[in-house]
């Protein structure tokens, strides 16, 4: 089964930091966790990030090019994390990238509805899109999100084509901005969302109907504790619920925090499982559509070629035969030598009393 999760966090792109990337990281660990989602299968770009991980509008469609090589795409996750701001002269939705600036805002964020038409033309069987959008600095702009936000989502929703399946979820409803169960360090959102994750898996579920409903429910609750109002936005094709294969060999009982700093090997920081050829354009044609551009690509790495593991995942040398002892052999060597003692004993005793 095909996996592939695109993953953007960024950070504030004025003021820094907050809880963006590590929510991007975070979530990225749970799909590994409780869905299966393999390393090679995870893309994440970001304000960290470096070379063709660096979340740019260029990275971004090159990303989505590489996606298109994917044959028969089972599952497919795209997830933004960051700050935007709503375009007055188009009254679009944009999400600030790595690079932005706000005197180039056409090729340094990308809007809300170039990401779920690119999504969509994946054509992927199974596939969802999350939101979480905050404002631009602890001062600034107060990036809401709208009616019209949710009404794009919806329409994207049910424009689906038949025979596929797509859901849309954002952090918030209406006239709501996100919060942070942690300031700075974990949105309450992609925390009560992962934990609807762990509750989907642990019934053995991938149904993520029942993960969103959970983190609606649970986002609402804990806004409400916070004394602030945090309602998240579902949508989805026709009332069709998307699903994704729990991880195999996933076990409840084992710990497991999401928000835990793993080491540099992580897909953020390592893109070794991809090939992607420059396509020497900073500056994508379109404004509205996000991976237009034809970028050759190589497909992903045989992920069966290279050592053969055992099933507990570590190379093993094959063991050597253990040697076996001739028993039967010795034993009847000891019994003849017995017996001819007896013979030749008898023998002598005769003689000498002839």
């Amino acid at each position: 089964m095909s996996k592939f999760a695109l993953l953007i966090g960024v950070d504030d792109p004025i003021y820094g930091g907050g809880s963006s990337y590590a929510d991007a990281m975070a979530f990225s660990r749970a799909l590994k966790k409780y869905w299966g989602f393999d390393d090679s299968g995870i893309v994440i770009l970001s304000s960290r990030g470096k070379g063709e991980l660096y979340a740019t509008r260029a990275n971004v469609e090159r990303q989505f090019e590489h996606a298109r090589a994917i044959a028969d795409l089972d599952s497919l996750v795209v997830g933004f994390w960051g700050a935007g701001l709503l375009v007055q002269q188009d009254g679009k939705r944009r999400f600030c990238l790595a690079n932005f600036k706000s005197s180039d805002v056409n090729n340094t964020t990308v809007s809300l509805g170039s990401l779920l038409s690119a999504t969509q033309r994946l054509h992927a069987k199974e596939s969802c899109f999350i939101c979480d959008c905050r404002p631009i600095g602890a001062d600034g702009e107060p990036c809401n999100f709208c009616e019209q936000d949710c009404k794009t989502l919806y329409n994207y929703a049910r424009k689906t084509d038949v025979g596929y399946k797509f859901a849309a979820l954002a952090a918030c409803s209406a006239d709501e901005r996100p919060i942070d169960a942690v300031e700075g360090e974990k949105g309450l959102f992609t925390l009560k969302l992962i934990e609807g994750i762990a509750d989907s898996a642990r019934r053995f579920q991938g149904s993520f109907d029942s993960v969103a409903g959970y983190a609606v429910q649970h986002t609402k609750r804990a806004a409400q504790d916070l004394n602030a109002r945090q309602f998240p936005y579902f949508a989805n094709a026709q009332n069709v619920d998307v699903r994704f294969e729990v991880a195999r060999g996933f076990r409840p009982d084992e710990p497991f925090d999401p928000y835990a700093q793993d080491d540099e090997s992580t897909p953020a920081e390592d893109d070794s499982s991809y090939i992607i050829y420059d396509s020497g354009d900073d500056n994508p044609d379109s404004v509205e559509e996000v991976g237009s551009q034809t970028v050759p690509v190589e497909k992903l790495r045989d992920r069966s070629a290279g050592k053969e593991k055992s099933r507990s995942g570590k190379g093993e040398e094959k063991r050597k035969p253990r040697q076996e002892v001739a028993w039967l052999p010795l034993t009847l060597g000891v019994i003849v030598g017995a017996l001819t003692f007896a013979v030749l004993a008898l023998a002598i005793y005769k003689l000498f009393n002839f």
